[in-house]
Protein backbone atom coordinates (compact mmCIF):
# COMPACT_ATOMS: atom_id res chain seq x y z
CA UNK A 1 0.00 0.00 0.00
CA UNK A 2 2.88 2.34 0.78
CA UNK A 3 4.40 1.78 -2.66
CA UNK A 4 1.07 2.51 -4.32
CA UNK A 5 0.66 5.70 -2.31
CA UNK A 6 4.16 6.83 -3.32
CA UNK A 7 3.37 6.14 -6.96
CA UNK A 8 0.15 8.15 -6.73
CA UNK A 9 1.88 11.06 -4.97
CA UNK A 10 4.61 10.99 -7.59
CA UNK A 11 1.93 11.25 -10.32
CA UNK A 12 2.80 7.83 -11.72
CA UNK A 13 -0.70 6.58 -10.83
CA UNK A 14 -4.05 8.27 -11.04
CA UNK A 15 -6.26 8.17 -7.97
CA UNK A 16 -8.54 5.64 -9.74
CA UNK A 17 -5.61 3.42 -10.74
CA UNK A 18 -4.31 3.50 -7.16
CA UNK A 19 -7.75 2.52 -5.81
CA UNK A 20 -7.97 -0.40 -8.26
CA UNK A 21 -4.47 -1.59 -7.36
CA UNK A 22 -5.23 -1.40 -3.62
CA UNK A 23 -8.40 -3.40 -4.19
CA UNK A 24 -6.41 -6.07 -6.01
CA UNK A 25 -3.86 -6.28 -3.18
CA UNK A 26 -6.67 -6.70 -0.64
CA UNK A 27 -8.29 -9.40 -2.82
CA UNK A 28 -4.98 -11.24 -3.21
CA UNK A 29 -4.38 -11.08 0.55
CA UNK A 30 -7.88 -12.40 1.22
CA UNK A 31 -7.39 -15.30 -1.19
CA UNK A 32 -4.07 -16.21 0.47
CA UNK A 33 -2.06 -15.36 -2.62
CA UNK A 34 -0.04 -13.30 -0.17
CA UNK A 35 1.71 -15.48 2.40
CA UNK A 36 2.25 -14.22 5.95
CA UNK A 37 5.01 -15.36 8.30
CA UNK A 38 5.33 -14.83 12.04
CA UNK A 39 8.50 -13.00 13.04
CA UNK A 40 9.98 -15.53 15.45
CA UNK A 41 13.33 -15.51 17.23
CA UNK A 42 14.62 -17.90 14.54
CA UNK A 43 13.61 -15.44 11.79
CA UNK A 44 15.34 -12.62 13.66
CA UNK A 45 18.53 -14.68 14.04
CA UNK A 46 18.50 -15.43 10.33
CA UNK A 47 17.95 -11.72 9.61
CA UNK A 48 20.97 -10.89 11.76
CA UNK A 49 23.16 -12.95 9.46
CA UNK A 50 21.54 -11.66 6.24
CA UNK A 51 21.90 -7.96 7.07
CA UNK A 52 25.70 -7.74 6.96
CA UNK A 53 26.02 -10.40 4.27
CA UNK A 54 23.90 -8.38 1.81
CA UNK A 55 24.23 -4.89 3.32
CA UNK A 56 20.50 -4.80 4.13
CA UNK A 57 18.67 -2.46 6.47
CA UNK A 58 17.21 -4.17 9.53
CA UNK A 59 13.61 -4.53 8.44
CA UNK A 60 14.65 -5.56 4.93
CA UNK A 61 16.75 -8.35 6.43
CA UNK A 62 13.74 -9.48 8.50
CA UNK A 63 11.57 -9.43 5.38
CA UNK A 64 14.07 -11.55 3.47
CA UNK A 65 14.51 -14.00 6.36
CA UNK A 66 10.74 -14.41 6.67
CA UNK A 67 10.36 -14.93 2.91
CA UNK A 68 13.09 -17.56 2.95
CA UNK A 69 11.44 -19.37 5.85
CA UNK A 70 8.07 -19.32 4.08
CA UNK A 71 9.67 -20.54 0.88
CA UNK A 72 11.41 -23.41 2.70
CA UNK A 73 8.12 -24.40 4.34
CA UNK A 74 6.27 -24.38 1.00
CA UNK A 75 8.89 -26.39 -0.84
CA UNK A 76 9.07 -28.97 1.99
CA UNK A 77 5.31 -29.45 1.50
CA UNK A 78 5.81 -29.99 -2.23
CA UNK A 79 4.30 -26.63 -3.20
CA UNK A 80 5.72 -24.23 -5.74
CA UNK A 81 8.36 -21.76 -4.56
CA UNK A 82 7.40 -18.28 -3.46
CA UNK A 83 8.23 -15.10 -5.31
CA UNK A 84 9.24 -12.08 -3.25
CA UNK A 85 7.50 -8.96 -4.56
CA UNK A 86 9.56 -5.88 -3.75
CA UNK A 87 10.83 -2.67 -5.26
CA UNK A 88 13.67 -2.41 -2.75
CA UNK A 89 16.98 -2.49 -4.60
CA UNK A 90 18.80 -4.28 -1.78
CA UNK A 91 16.20 -7.04 -1.60
CA UNK A 92 16.09 -7.34 -5.39
CA UNK A 93 19.83 -8.09 -5.33
CA UNK A 94 19.94 -10.23 -2.18
CA UNK A 95 16.94 -12.52 -2.66
CA UNK A 96 18.21 -14.34 -5.79
CA UNK A 97 21.57 -14.84 -4.09
CA UNK A 98 19.64 -16.67 -1.36
CA UNK A 99 17.69 -18.73 -3.93
CA UNK A 100 14.47 -16.73 -3.94
CA UNK A 101 12.78 -15.41 -7.08
CA UNK A 102 11.90 -11.70 -7.14
CA UNK A 103 9.35 -9.57 -8.95
CA UNK A 104 9.70 -5.80 -8.96
CA UNK A 105 6.20 -4.25 -9.15
CA UNK A 106 7.66 -1.02 -10.50
CA UNK A 107 8.41 -2.84 -13.75
CA UNK A 108 4.69 -3.44 -14.44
Amino acid sequence: MAALARKQRGTHLTHDAQAKAESRVRRDFGSLRIYTVEVTPAVLLHAESLAPKHYLRGYDAVQLAAALEANDERTRMGLSPLMLVTADKGLIQAAPLEGLAVDNPELH
